[in-house]
């Protein structure tokens, strides 16, 4: 048997002892005559788990039996269901007090359908004693504090009942299990002053920009090897960026071609005539 029907067999046989006892005839008469101190404590205990009948001459006797059935009904499949879930926990205390909320839920849960029935079904919505709405909550807050009240006992009762499964670790370099998300190492941080990006970092520092040559040639195209570099030519006689020395001890005029020469100043500032000019 499962760790989670164990649960809910113990929470449910747990749930009838108390329902036995609380909800005896002998008991709920007790409480109703009790005092003004104990009445509100033993009416908590007993609304909820009460089976005590009417009498017969009542003339919605068989409604009233309804509702009775109903309320209990409704308690232990509660009961029975959330403590099932509680069954699958990891411990022992977490058992408890899952089975200790499933009593609280379950009392909430069957004195609301209780009250729905006795007031749509019994009194047929005719209103009777406090406005509806006040009802409704009175009948969830007195089967919330059944279950706090004496739903330690079905918690311990299915914290004893449940076997928690041990947390066995793999072993080394076993594969994940199917349908794991693969563990993948964290990324480094970004550099300094970069956005964090859902892409790679950028490079730091950055590459250069492409840009020419500084042949200017062209560039060669992607995954195509450079051209290899050309030896310089020397500069023949038609060249016209070729420039000739002088000797070292040249004077700056005569043959030296580099000397650029100028016009003839030594006629005042005259130009030299042309010999085949008109004479006035």
């Amino acid at each position: 048997m499962s760790s989670s029907r164990r649960c809910a067999l113990a929470a449910l046989v747990t749930t009838g002892m108390l329902v036995v006892v609380l909800g005896s005839p002998p008991l709920v008469e007790a409480a109703r005559d009790s005092g003004m101190r104990t009445r509100r404590l033993l009416f908590t205990l007993t609304r909820v788990p009460s089976w005590d009948l009417p009498p017969s001459g009542v003339p919605v006797w068989g409604d009233l039996v309804t509702n009775i059935v109903l309320r209990i009904a409704v308690l232990l499949a509660a009961v029975g269901l959330l403590a099932a879930l509680a069954g699958r926990a990891r411990s022992r205390g977490a058992a408890w007090l899952g089975g200790w909320g499933a009593a609280m839920l379950a009392g909430a849960a069957a004195s609301l359908v209780a009250q729905l029935h006795l007031h749509h079904v019994v009194y047929e919505g005719q209103p009777f004693g406090p406005p509806y709405l006040d009802t409704l909550v009175d009948a969830v807050t007195g089967g919330a504090g059944f279950g706090l009240l004496t739903g330690w006992t079905v918690g311990l009762a299915a914290a004893l009942a449940c076997r928690p499964a041990p947390l066995t670790p793999s072993p080394v370099g076993a594969p994940p299990p199917v349908g794991a998300p693969p563990t993948v190492g964290a990324p480094p941080p970004p550099p300094f002053g970069v956005p964090p990006t859902a892409g790679p970092a950028p490079a730091w520092p950055p590459p250069p920009s492409p840009g020419p040559p500084p042949d200017g040639g062209a560039r060669p195209a992607p995954g195509q090897a450079p051209p290899p570099p050309t030896a310089p030519r020397p500069a023949g006689p038609d060249d016209p960026t070729r420039v000739e020395a002088s000797a070292p001890h040249a004077s700056p005029s005569g043959d030296d071609p580099t000397v650029v020469a100028g016009p003839d100043t030594d006629g005042a500032g005259e130009a030299p005539s042309d010999g085949g000019s008109d004479e006035g």
